[in-house]
């Protein structure tokens, strides 16, 4: 989902800027708002608009906001010092696990696109996401068996072939 107004896009890339390009940094949605001269209702709207689309998240209930990885993507930059998203310490999956969790189901169905060296490795990468799909329809879906889905997938993808992706797998394992 992109952004529909230059207010918007213009309120995320300062909320980028105070956060530092940090996921994990809070920032009032108000002093945002301060920032680029907007009122506080304003500002909230504009918080809640890239809430719903998901370029940024609540944090807190006093109105402490971070911008998330989907954010920083429509910002077109990469996250601060090229930090690596890792899988939440939580017993259930979060959102942004669960961002984390598709976009690298994508990344590692188009690293074996071009065919895998044995059909055992494809066979083995292809359970394992389908696996993490249907455990991602459960209510509660655990981290714990993604993070053993992610450990399978990174020993069964061909060696060499997506350096990049098994960087990010063992990113997101990292505790």
């Amino acid at each position: 989902m992109s952004l529909d107004s230059p207010e918007l896009t213009a309120y995320l890339a300062q909320l980028n800027t105070m956060a530092n390009g940090d996921p994990d940094t809070q920032v009032s949605m108000y002093e945002v708002g301060d920032a680029l001269g907007v009122g506080r209702d304003e500002a909230a709207k504009m918080a809640e608009t890239l809430f719903m689309g998901g370029h940024a998240e609540l944090k807190t209930l006093s109105g402490g906001i971070g911008i998330t990885a989907m954010g920083q993507k429509e910002l077109g930059i990469a996250p601060a010092g090229g930090a690596k998203q890792r899988l939440s310490k939580e017993r259930v999956i979060t959102d942004p696990d669960r961002e984390l969790i598709n976009t690298l189901l994508d990344e590692t169905r188009s690293a074996i696109t071009g065919g895998a060296d044995h059909f055992t490795a494809l066979e083995s990468v292809v359970f394992d996401l389908k696996t993490i799909e249907v455990h991602l329809l459960s209510p509660e879906p655990k981290t714990a068996v993604v993070r053993e889905l992610f450990s399978s997938l990174l020993a069964a993808l061909p060696s060499g072939r997506n350096p990049e992706l098994s960087d990010r797998l063992s990113a997101a394992l990292e505790k």
